[in-house]
């Protein structure tokens, strides 16, 4: 796709885009790009760059959770 504004907004599409080739891990609601995370050191950090309301925030923090236990072969 020559334009992912569909999915990631404009003005954030450096950060899920870094270059090289690169595409970092995105947190998406509804089919758009709402943040990234990591996991250095097997706990995610979410850093969200859009609104979210409070039940999508507790399903990113649940979907953070399962990486965790997943990292730890739990």
């Amino acid at each position: 796709w020559k334009d992912r504004g569909f999915a990631v907004p404009a003005a954030h599409a450096k950060r899920v885009y870094p270059g090289g080739g690169m595409l970092r891990a995105t947190a998406t609601v509804d089919g758009r790009a709402v943040g990234t995370w990591t996991a250095a050191g097997g706990e995610v950090e979410l850093d969200l760059f859009a609104r979210v309301d409070a039940a999508a925030r507790r399903e990113l923090r649940d979907d953070g959770q399962d990486v965790e236990r997943f990292l730890q072969g739990a």
